[in-house]
């Protein structure tokens, strides 16, 4: 009995490994241009509190990226 769930354990455990590296490989495709990422907060600090468009377009020029502009 304790080498069924043994083999359930390993079985179980290679399953979800199997679809975790799967998935973390799905998204192939760069992201578009922006700030750099801090490490705990992201990019939360980098948003703008008013005049949004005012710093968009000022990103689209700073990273040559026209995805918003």
């Amino acid at each position: 009995m304790a080498t069924l769930n043994v083999q359930a354990s390993v079985a179980s455990f290679v399953v979800i490994l199997y679809l975790y590296l799967k998935r973390r490989n799905t998204s192939s495709l760069p992201l578009p241009p922006g700030p750099k990422k801090r490490w705990l907060f992201g990019n939360i600090l980098d948003l703008p509190k008013s005049f949004e468009w005012i710093s968009y377009h000022n990103w689209c020029k700073e990273f040559g990226a026209n995805i918003v502009d």
